[in-house]
């Protein structure tokens, strides 16, 4: 999973620069990068080449911060990238001469003071990757187009990037480095919790950029799993409606307790408790309008397409930080969505897949219908 990235650390380790792209957004433009402080006058004459003309000096605000507040000014209004860092009086980044040569085309290099959660994908990524080689958070970047000042994309960029013998990465691989590498969900209180099925370990988990708080339902005392274990492991999103108001429209509530009382019986398991995915995540006031149309005779796709919704909107990262966590290596995966067991194969872990049983009644019958057949959900139906 990560030898593409570990190829990129490495070139940008060597004074290389490297193309970003982002497979899942084409509004998002392929960009060119290197570390602010490996800039020099041949990239810049190959990004004027290869450009739009501009170069951007990113910088995240966690390092703007160890500049004073001349220093600061000077970095946002002016776009320099020679300065000092205040606190070692190291030159950072002197490329004052490739500047003034740059200058000289009536292009510039702009500099852009922004909280990194807040920037488009590939810009984030490029912050990221440049800070996992080691370096700080400033990076020059530029939109890469051909000679004819055309996108570079899929083939093209390709064919670009072979070349000119340049790595290419794609956005969510720094995303899965960062999961599998980076600590990043963090465990912030733990307890033993009596339940009808037998006394389990809770673990609170907190996403500290959403602040959302998800938990984990363990089957014994452990905080976390022994190498050799194989648990069983189910990843639930909440549902407000069956598991506090005992609707009957869904399975949720049947198979959150299924899967707690799996947990207990296995002796070696746990349930990822997601938070913030009411309704296939679109939340619990757009679920109650799906519910509305579903009245009037939509079913549950149709519903959230007329609402202009996705059929399935959940993220399930939060998850695959929670088990890396939990130093999950193999396992049993209780579930009947096949889109929980792709996301989790695109991490690298090896599971086998268990299919929940639930039950039919009058209210559920065609929803759980609709998940067997038009969504490819595996679930066995009880009596």
């Amino acid at each position: 999973m990560s030898n593409n990235i570990e190829l990129a650390l490495h070139e940008i380790k060597n004074n290389k620069m490297i193309i970003i792209a982002n497979n899942a957004n084409e509004s998002d433009i392929p960009a060119i990068f290197c570390p602010a402080n490996f800039i020099d006058v041949g990239k810049i004459d190959f990004c004027k080449k290869y450009s739009s003309g501009e170069l951007y000096l990113l910088i995240s605000q966690a390092f703007l911060t160890k500049f004073d507040e001349k220093s600061r000014c000077s970095i946002l209004n002016n776009g320099l990238v020679s300065y000092k860092n205040k606190s070692s009086n190291d030159v950072y980044c002197d490329i004052k001469d490739a500047v003034v040569d740059f200058n000289a085309d009536k292009a510039s290099i702009k500099a852009s003071q922004t909280d990194i959660l807040k920037l488009p994908d590939v810009q984030n990524s490029c912050l990221e990757i440049v800070q996992f080689a080691g370096f700080e958070g400033a990076a020059v970047i530029c939109e890469l187009m051909d000679e004819n000042g055309k996108m570079l994309r899929g083939d093209g960029l390709m064919e670009f990037a072979k070349k000119h013998g340049i790595c290419v990465v794609s956005t969510d691989e720094i995303k899965r480095y960062k999961i599998a590498n980076v600590p990043f969900i963090q465990r912030t209180a733990s307890t033993n919790l009596p339940t009808d099925f037998g006394t389990m370990q809770m673990h609170v988990y907190q996403n500290p950029i959403t602040k959302i708080e998800h938990i984990v339902m363990m089957s014994n005392s452990e905080n976390r799993f022994t190498k050799g274990q194989k648990p069983l492991i189910r990843v639930h999103s909440e549902c407000i409606t069956s598991e506090v108001f005992f609707s009957k429209k869904c399975d949720c509530k049947q198979q959150l307790s299924n899967s707690m009382k799996k947990v207990i019986e296995s002796g070696c398991g746990a349930v990822i408790y997601l938070r913030g995915q009411e309704g296939r995540g679109i939340g619990i006031t757009n679920k109650i309008r799906a519910y509305s149309l579903q009245e009037e005779g939509f079913n549950t796709i149709d519903a959230n397409k007329k609402l202009g919704l996705p059929v399935d909107a959940r993220d399930f990262t939060d998850a695959v930080s929670i088990l890396y966590d939990l130093q999950v290596e193999k396992f049993n995966l209780y579930t009947g969505n096949p889109n929980k067991g792709k996301f989790l194969n695109e991490y690298g872990f090896s599971f086998d897949i268990i299919s929940p049983q639930v039950e039919l009644n009058e209210h559920n019958n065609r929803y759980l219908h609709d998940k067997v057949e038009k969504m490819g959900h595996g679930l066995v139906f009880g009596n």
